[in-house]
């Protein structure tokens, strides 16, 4: 069995939060809305991953991230575990992908990943 370790940001802004949705030509979860983040480099830290990720995807760099407990989720072929952070800053993101700012009650009906789902689960909204 695989095992990923991966960096989350739960960017929230006025009590939304910002999701953008996979291209549909990815071979994993295609077409489905997700936070940005990615898999931990090896050597990387979870926070370092963060970084990098935002920079990569949305060419960001938050104000802040705090950490927020480890979440661990198990797909049929592969173990996952989501190291969150809540993000916030002043910039604009500049994602190239489809994307949006939801309340958690509607991201809850969009099509997102198991782990993702779980995750949003955890915010107590």
């Amino acid at each position: 069995m695989r095992h990923l370790e991966v960096a989350v940001a739960l960017v929230f802004q006025g009590g939304r939060c910002f999701l953008q949705r996979r291209d549909a030509r990815e071979r994993s979860f295609p077409g489905h809305w997700e936070f940005p983040g990615g898999k931990l480099e090896a050597g990387e830290s979870p926070v370092e991953a963060l970084y990098r990720e935002l920079e990569e995807e949305l060419r960001w760099k938050p104000d802040s991230a705090q950490e927020l407990p480890v979440l661990a989720f198990q797909y049929p072929l592969v173990s996952v575990r989501l190291h969150p952070f809540r993000c916030e800053g002043s910039s604009p993101l500049h994602c190239p992908l489809a994307w949006g700012w939801f309340q958690p009650r509607e991201a809850r009906r969009l099509r997102l990943p198991g782990a993702s789902l779980a995750l949003l689960g955890t915010l107590g909204t």
